[in-house]
């Protein structure tokens, strides 16, 4: 008998499968001044023009409930679902931010509780300091009370596959909290990390393998901590804090291979742990691993993100021609990078509010000073968008060095051209305009700077 059941519930089980079907997100953003919006899932953005009448129309098609990102800024990021067969419409008006985007459709109702959801994380972590600062029971605590919070409210989600899967992303949310506090909590708290004494045992037995929900973030960080956390304790934490990435990522990729089975799940891990060491690292030394990469990658959205990374950070490797740039120093009076050709110029990408930034001052300047009068110009650029606070912090200082400042901070010409992401950056270029390094040692590297500093003075004639 149990036979034929089986038999019998298999046209059901084929049946009741959702057949993919097209689904459509339009938008319009008002008093928006860009002509492109991004949108984002599983960590794949795709770029949609807009109209000039600042209307878009996107088209996918999907099996099953799927969570976009529409992001036109740092910090204008909105969440959407799109069901199989629906179409779901969303007017952003861009000089009233607070009232937040408007929605209509079949998800509607949904839509409009993801941005609810946001209320209650924002009620029970107003301040991530003061959060990560708390004794561990008291945030255990905390973490309980917002997952309560989370699940109450999303219950009130009339579809019941979404209702589902935002509970389940409520337990993803408390559980990258609770991976970052270790690490946070010794930060926040002024005292020593000690990898090797954290506990991550909440982390045993997550699903490695749900390549559906790799939609949420929420799950993307936990999954990499995870892997992380098991690749240290099996390599050791010491040993990987001196590994040089030509040796650590391809032991990582490894481990990745062995421990997830599902291919879109080790395509994104490997590419997100690509990321750092392609941005800010030695990455022409990657290119090895970068071929294999993409000759393996089963993803193609994945191994875009790493081709297009990688050809990028290419166009700056050493051997390449530096980016020219004319910018005013502190006093008004203008320099160009080919005016400082016959000596080595470092170059410090700097802002006055960035902690690590202002943690290398000290040391730069007593780099500046022991290389005075010699064939090497500093220059500190500033990617500060307050050009009073540079223009106060130097001259208060009286920091060292050719003070620059890049107008347009991070949208500005040289910062783009130097491709800079994150601060401090910091790049060295000979006395013809060669890029020697465009991601130098920093500072307080002490004999690593140094060295190579002395390594190229000896070569100018």
């Amino acid at each position: 008998m149990k036979k034929y059941l089986i038999i019998l519930l298999l046209p059901l089980a084929i049946a009741c499968k959702q057949e993919p079907k097209e689904a459509i997100i339009s938008g319009t953003l008002q008093n928006y001044r860009d002509t492109v919006v991004y949108l984002s899932s599983k960590g794949i953005t795709e770029t949609v023009k807009l109209n000039a009448d600042k209307t878009f129309e996107y088209k996918t098609t999907i099996d099953k409930p799927v969570l976009y990102t529409i992001k036109t800024g740092r910090k204008t990021n909105f969440e959407l679902y799109l069901n199989p067969g629906d179409k779901t419409q969303v007017t952003i008006d861009f000089e009233n931010l607070k009232e937040g985007p408007k929605f209509s459709g079949v998800l509607e109702s949904v839509n409009k509780i993801l941005q609810e959801k946001e209320v209650v994380v924002d009620k029970y972590i107003t301040n991530y300091q003061e959060t990560f600062t708390l004794k561990k029971d008291e945030f255990n605590k905390k973490m309980d009370s917002l997952k309560n919070a989370l699940v109450e409210k999303v219950q009130t989600i009339s579809n019941s596959k979404i209702a589902e899967l935002e509970t389940e992303r409520a337990d993803y949310l408390v559980k990258s909290l609770e991976a970052n506090y270790p690490e946070y909590h010794a930060y926040y708290s002024n005292i020593e990390f000690k990898p090797d004494s954290a506990d991550y045992s909440f982390l045993e037995g997550f699903n490695l393998n749900n390549a559906y929900h790799l939609m949420y973030k929420e799950y993307l960080e936990v999954l990499n901590a995870t892997i992380i956390n098991k690749f240290k304790k099996e390599i050791g934490n010491n040993n990987l804090e001196s590994m040089p990435a030509t040796e650590r990522l391809p032991k990582l990729f490894a481990f990745i291979d062995k421990s997830a089975t599902n291919s879109e799940v080790r395509d994104y891990l490997k590419q997100v742990n690509f990321m750092d060491d392609l941005s800010y690292g030695e990455f022409w030394k990657l290119t090895d691993l970068v071929d294999r990469y993409k000759a393996e990658c089963q993803t193609v959205g994945y191994k875009n993100i790493i081709e297009k990374l990688y050809d990028q950070k290419m166009n700056l490797a050493p051997g390449k021609t530096a980016p020219l740039f004319k910018y005013k120093d502190i006093n008004g009076k203008e320099y160009a990078l080919e005016d400082l050709k016959g000596k080595l110029v470092y170059i410090d990408f700097w802002a006055t509010w960035c902690g690590p930034c202002r943690h290398e001052l000290p040391y730069l300047e007593e780099v500046e000073k022991a290389y005075l009068g010699k064939k090497i110009t500093f220059i500190s650029m500033s990617v500060d968008d307050d050009m009073f606070a540079w223009d106060k912090m130097v001259k208060d200082k009286k920091m060292m060095g050719l003070q620059l400042h890049a107008d347009g901070a991070f949208n500005s010409t040289v910062a783009k051209d130097y491709q800079i992401k994150g601060i401090p950056t910091f790049v060295l270029i000979d006395q013809n305009g060669i890029i020697i390094s465009p991601s130098a040692p920093r500072p307080s590297s002490g004999a690593d700077l140094i060295n190579l500093l002395d390594e190229n003075l000896v070569k100018i004639k």
